[in-house]
């Protein structure tokens, strides 16, 4: 089984090559603890760009709180999105350095294990396929590789245009009210993520 590396210069995650997953259970078993967690999250939603307002934080809570009464429930692309999420929290701790003593001097090690975590989710689901939740994981997943790697800007261009790409072809290019199946708050937050996509 192949493993990604390190969070910084190895390129990003999803430029996997043959990369083996391992079970769903495995993947689980990498989220950090409720404790953790909760610090991580908050931690994002404390220090995220103001510009990528593609989620809504309401919405997540209540399908987090849901995750930790049964994680069972939670789709593999969510866990992913959750991985990234916490990748990007820990990747902040580093930048600013201020980072809380359970996490001093692992920053880069966790994040890059989170990294790979996400990788490992979205091959098992198929990354190329629609999925809820695809498009805002790998924005995250853009932000962080961005942030963390920046000379690897060939890599991060890669992951732009696989995002539009997988973008139009669910749909979000087109306005909401032509789909009849979606809601005025889901059709709102497809404009918000296009719009991020677009920019």
């Amino acid at each position: 089984r192949k493993t990604m590396g390190t969070d910084v210069g190895a390129g990003p995650a999803l430029l996997f090559g043959s990369t083996i997953p391992p079970s769903r259970a495995e993947i689980l078993a990498q989220i950090p603890s409720r404790y953790m967690s909760d610090i991580l999250i908050g931690r994002y939603f404390n220090t995220f760009d103001p510009a990528t307002h593609i989620l809504h934080s309401p919405s997540f809570q209540r399908h987090y709180s849901q995750h930790w009464v049964d994680p069972s429930k939670s789709s593999i692309v969510w866990v992913a999105m959750l991985f990234t999420m916490i990748r990007l929290a820990m990747l902040s701790y580093g930048r600013e350095g201020d980072e809380p003593p359970e996490f001093r001097g692992k920053c880069q090690d966790l994040a890059a294990n989170f990294r790979t975590q996400m990788a490992h989710c979205l091959i098992t689901a198929d990354y190329t396929k629609p999925h809820n939740h695809i498009i805002e994981t790998l924005i995250f997943h853009l932000h962080a590789e961005y942030t963390s790697n920046r000379d690897a800007e060939a890599s991060v261009w890669v992951l732009v245009g696989m995002i539009a790409r997988l973008a139009m072809r669910m749909g979000y290019h087109r306005d909401a009210k032509l789909f009849p199946n979606l809601t005025p708050f889901q059709g709102e937050m497809r404009r918000r993520v296009w719009t991020f996509v677009r920019s």
